[in-house]
This record gives C-alpha cells, sequence and structure tokens, in this order.
C-alpha cells in the first residue's frame, strides 16, 4: 500500500531518507503513521501506456479502540505496578486494555494520467569485420566495396572498428543501400554484423 501526506495542497510521498533508523520502514505502518505517513486509498483506472497520480483527495480522520495487552497506561505511559502479596515486592504487569488507533486515510477521489514516456533505444554497434564478412559470404562485398569508394567514404571505412545504428552517415546511405541490395539482404547482413 502506498502512503502520502499533505503538504501545501501537494500529496508528498516517503523516501528511506525520511524513515532513516526505522526498522523495515517501508511495511511498517505504525512507524509510518507516527511521522504522519497515511495510507492511499482508491485505485486508478488501468490506462496502458499511461501512469496515474492522485489529482484531488481528501483526509478521513478516523480511530478505532481495539483491546490490547500492554505493561504501562497507553496514555500516561506510567507502567502498571502491582504489589506482590506473599514478598511485598513491586512488581510491573500486563494487563489487558483499551488503546486507541489511528486509522485516517487519504481518499483519492480523482486520477489524473500522464504519458509514460518510451525510452530510446541504445543504438546498436554492427562491427566492421562482421559485415564484410557477411557480405563476402553472400558474394557481394566486391559490390559494397565499390558502393563505399563511389559514396567517398573509403577513409571513414578504413578508421573504423564499428560503426552504430544512429551514425549520420549510416543512416544517410541506408535508403541508397536498400535499393542497391534489397531490405531483406541488408536487414540480414546487419543482423549478423551486431559487434560484441
Amino acid at each position: 500500500m502506498k502512503y502520502a501526506r499533505e503538504h501545501r495542497n501537494q500529496l508528498v510521498y516517503p523516501t528511506t531518507a525520511d524513515c532513516i533508523g526505522i526498522p523495515n520502514w517501508q511495511s511498517n505502518e505504525p512507524a509510518k503513521r507516527r511521522k504522519r505517513w497515511l495510507p492511499l486509498v482508491g485505485d486508478p483506472e488501468p490506462r496502458e501506456g499511461y501512469a496515474a497520480t492522485p489529482a484531488t483527495w481528501h483526509v478521513v480522520t478516523q480511530s478505532e479502540t481495539r483491546l490490547e495487552p500492554r505493561n504501562e497506561d497507553p496514555v500516561t505511559r506510567e507502567p502498571f505496578i502491582e504489589i506482590d502479596p506473599v514478598t511485598g515486592e513491586a512488581r510491573q504487569v500486563t494487563r489487558i486494555v483499551p488503546v486507541e488507533f489511528d486509522t485516517s486515510y487519504i481518499q483519492v477521489d480523482t486520477w489524473s494520467y500522464v504519458p509514460i514516456p518510451i525510452p530510446e533505444p541504445e543504438p546498436v554497434r554492427y562491427s566492421k569485420y562482421k559485415i564484410q564478412l557477411a557480405c563476402q559470404k553472400r558474394g557481394l562485398w566486391e559490390q559494397v566495396k565499390a558502393a563505399i569508394e563511389a559514396a567517398g567514404m573509403a577513409d571513414s571505412w578504413a578508421n573504423i572498428q564499428d560503426i552504430a545504428s544512429d551514425n549520420p552517415e549510416l543512416i544517410a546511405a541506408l535508403p541508397s543501400i536498400r535499393a542497391a541490395f534489397g531490405s531483406d539482404t541488408v536487414d540480414a547482413v546487419l543482423a549478423e554484423s551486431i559487434a560484441e
């Protein structure tokens, strides 16, 4: 369950830094309540590709009384002491007493939906050596080599070990390469040429 509290008409959420010193703070409800964090109640409508955040809410303040074993008064914190009738010694004892528990919560009334940004895929790196082998296997290397020279890319090709899929020269050249050799062939060569 998520917890939050109101701050300047906004909901803020607990972080590890807020709960330093609290053991198992993520599941420690009493400790979070002592720090004025309240559970969020209400479920957003699932929408694929969207993140839901509370738009409007209200705090429901309430409590309930439970009978609990205690060795001190839950209000005054004074220990429960009894005198042993035999020895006359004072000893602390446990009693079943009513204890008030805060059960307040934050009721979410409406939600806002924000598109989840789709991360750009990492560029793929192709090995020059593997590209050459894949082209040779298909009997295309001499044609590819001539095309590289005709495009004025011989020097840059000679000086690289691999080439990224977001390389501007590769992006500019791919349409003509696909037109010359066919998209299926180009895709197959590239698939076999991914650098490790």
